[in-house]
């Protein structure tokens, strides 16, 4: 039972939280000597708050996705503020959906388990899909080459009747995917269209408020989840050779902290 008396947490609660701390597993990985070998396969192992480890320095060619099933999950070098540290490198040329606006308006296109993690705003060599608490620290993210692309018409009115806009997006090192109080530090984000594309989405934002006087049931049932996106941390990176340092879309949540970071020789590349 948790409870608080005069301001003082009980001890029930300090017991809580010390056998969820030694309870955390620490999943070592490295190319030579394992257990594993490959950082996704400590990834999957991996429960809620436990820790990822990589403990050489070496590429790692592979894509890597924490999801909601590895809240609290701990992805680090083992000398997070070293000169020479791991990478990981992968371009991310799938993840271009929608195609044309009629893609854009299939709801059940977008959420549909087939097409997980190809939406345009999930791409990235690091992906952090709809988690919360995850640290990324002391790792370089590569995403292998500037890879932009542009899908012509995709932005339009109901129906996709008269003036469309294009979709001109990228693939990024990091994608931040509708999560919240994620921390970013120590890292090398480089290479790649975004170094760090956040996507922040809450529905209908401030103005889902329930009113219980309206007689349409969707506009008496809060949608807008606040308090669920945002809160990120950015601090003590390097953001360099991409187009753009980070990209924010749809973040009007809790909005996000960056702070000693340094960016250098981020320049616009045009869409292949």
């Amino acid at each position: 039972m948790i409870s608080i008396h005069n301001g003082k947490i009980t001890a029930a609660v300090l017991v809580f939280i010390a056998a969820c701390s030694i309870n955390a597993a620490n999943l070592r990985v490295s190319q030579a000597e394992g257990p594993y070998f490959k950082i996704m396969d400590a990834v999957n192992a991996a429960k809620p708050g436990d820790s990822v480890t990589i403990i050489d320095e070496e590429v790692y060619k592979e894509q890597v996705v924490i999801d909601s099933t590895k809240n609290g999950l701990v992805l680090r070098s083992e000398n997070p503020t070293g000169k020479n540290r791991p990478v990981i490198m992968w371009t991310d040329t799938v993840a271009v959906l929608p195609k044309t606006c009629l893609d854009a308006q299939n709801e059940e296109l977008v959420n549909s388990s087939e097409n997980a993690g190809k939406y345009y705003d999930q791409n990235g060599a690091l992906k952090v899909l709809r988690a919360r608490g995850v640290t990324v620290d002391g790792i370089i993210i590569d995403g292998g080459k500037t890879y932009p692309f542009i899908n012509e018409g995709v932005w339009g009115p109901i129906g996709c009747a008269g003036r469309t806009f294009d979709l001109f997006h990228g693939n990024a090192a990091i994608s931040l995917w509708i999560s919240g109080d994620i921390t970013i530090r120590n890292c090398d984000m480089q290479n790649a269209y975004f170094g760090v594309n956040v996507k922040d989405r809450n529905i209908r934002g401030i103005f889902a408020n329930p009113n219980p006087s309206d007689i349409e049931r969707q506009n008496i049932i809060p949608v807008s989840g606040f308090g669920k996106t945002g809160n990120h941390l950015f601090e003590n990176n390097r953001f360099h050779n991409n187009s753009w340092g980070i990209f924010f879309e749809s973040a009007w949540d809790l909005g996000s902290v960056i702070k000693y970071n340094l960016f250098y020789e981020n320049h616009h590349q045009t869409a292949e």
